[in-house]
């Protein structure tokens, strides 16, 4: 694996190099991504950027307009790279507004638009449960954003390699796209897939060696099964020390009812309806109810981060972008897995609920041409399946994994991706209630008898299909 590495990491060395030698690479250090519908030609689509315009782009985490990459780290001099080097082959300038900040980060671009004066032109909706608030915004569809595929002439933003094609079905009302979702790049492609994070020396200690847990996964056979046998071996509450944690957000119950073949809703043909009471998703409820009872899952609220890297947890089941928080924590070898596969899965399935959409103001500059922008300068420098983009994927997980049999799972988590929507509807309330209290606020009641989900969902089944519906 290191010699593996360490061509990676030459590969990529090289590349950068030549890219940076190259005189028509727009990417300024990064090679120019394979000919695709990403950043089409101007013989295939009609250029609409005017030199002279100026595009604000309106990002929640911009803290300083003159220098927007200071926090990217060591992509900042190649993200630099590239916006002059785009500025200058269309003679025009990319202004990155200061964000307002705050938890409503969202509210003064939105306002201003509905208003006819938007303070920027191409808004980063910052995640999936920004996207409904903002389409109606005032209770109106499209008052403060634009139509994407209205501007085919323009763009197009269909090219799986490039757009996150699954996700932006999410942002598309009335079979007219509204905000767009550019792939990652790197170690990007997967973060946001799910895993079985474990801690190597306890599972060792209770006769699972890595190796087995690398063979299980990769030969199909990680199932709820041995997911509940290790949970249960590893358990020594004496010594505070659990299988598995329910982790923030109830992850483990979400990401085991996409395991298992379920979801909390799914598209009826016409709009979204709430599936979480069929039997798969039920199914995985109770599987994680009994480990709980049976003393293997911490359920007390501590944060999934500070309870594995402290070694308190054995298992995590969550995303690899985890990792990252984690990491400060950490006093102990890991690896990741895949996904337990559920006993109604024909093969694993990898939970994706989070994605970042960008969309175009209503009111704003030149909107053709702020969608050619969207088009060429926000597209991933890298095709998804790109040679280029397996080794900056690599060598940009080396700094989270140190095993062949974690970064085989990185590299082919992608293959069992299921995108999942209800973060969409995080925001939309009943009363006091915000959605996600009705998909996962109940699991403590759950685990302790106080009611069951099939009791649970049935009670709120309607309620939940009506703010889904008052939401749309």
């Amino acid at each position: 694996m290191k010699k593996t590495i360490a061509l990676a990491a030459a590969l990529l060395l090289m590349l950068l190099v030549l890219a940076g030698c190259s005189e028509d690479t727009a990417t300024g250090g990064i090679p120019t991504p394979t000919p695709s519908s990403s950043a089409t030609s101007a013989a295939e689509k009609t250029n609409a950027i005017k030199p002279g315009d100026v595009y604000r782009y309106y990002l929640w985490s911009t803290a300083d307009e003159d220098n927007p990459f200071k926090d990217a780290g060591a992509r900042s001099e190649s993200m630099k790279e590239r916006l002059e080097e785009f500025q200058t082959k269309y003679g025009i300038t990319i202004k990155y507004v200061e964000s307002t900040g705050g938890y409503e980060w969202y509210a003064l671009p939105r306002s201003s638009a509905a208003a006819g004066e938007p303070i920027c032109d191409i808004f980063n909706v910052g995640g999936p449960y920004v996207v409904l608030g903002t389409y109606f915004y005032g209770g109106q569809a499209g008052q403060c954003i634009i139509p994407l595929s209205d501007y085919s002439d323009v763009a197009d933003f269909s090219d799986p390699e490039y757009w996150d094609t699954q996700s932006q079905q999410y942002c598309t009302f009335d079979d007219k796209l509204y905000c767009v979702v550019p792939n990652g790049i790197g170690a990007d492609t997967v973060l946001n897939n799910t895993v079985t994070l474990f801690n190597k020396d306890i599972l060792k200690d209770n006769g699972y060696t890595a190796d087995q847990l690398y063979a299980w996964s990769e030969q199909g056979e990680w199932t709820w099964e041995k997911f509940r046998e290790a949970a249960l071996a590893c358990t020594d509450q004496a010594r505070g020390v659990y299988g598995t944690a329910i982790g923030d957000n109830v992850a483990l119950a979400s990401a085991l009812i996409v395991s298992n073949g379920g979801a909390y809703f799914e598209n009826n043909g016409t709009t979204d309806v709430f599936v979480g009471d069929s039997s798969n998703a039920l199914e995985a409820w109770n599987f994680v109810i009994g480990l709980a009872r049976d003393g293997a899952v911490e359920y007390s609220g501590a944060t999934e981060a500070n309870l594995f890297g402290t070694n308190k947890v054995a298992m995590l089941v969550t995303t690899i972008s985890r990792l990252a928080s984690i990491y400060k924590y950490l006093k102990c070898e890991y690896g990741i897995i895949n996904p337990p596969k559920g006993p109604q899965a024909q093969d694993y399935l990898s939970e994706m609920s989070w994605f970042t959409p960008i969309s175009v103001m209503r009111g704003a500059n030149n909107p053709a041409g702020c969608v050619q922008v969207l088009n060429e300068y926000f597209s991933p420098v890298y095709a998804k399946s790109s040679a280029e983009n397996k080794i900056l994927m690599e060598s940009e997980l080396m700094s989270y994994l140190s095993d062949e049999g974690s970064m085989n799972t990185a590299f082919n988590i992608a293959n069992y991706t299921s995108a999942q929507n209800y973060y969409l509807y995080q925001m939309v309330e009943d009363g006091d209630t915000q959605m996600l209290s009705y998909l996962y606020g109940n699991a403590w009641a759950f685990i302790s008898g106080e009611t069951t989900p099939e009791v649970f969902y049935a009670s709120v089944k309607d309620t939940i299909n009506t703010m889904v519906a008052s939401s749309r």
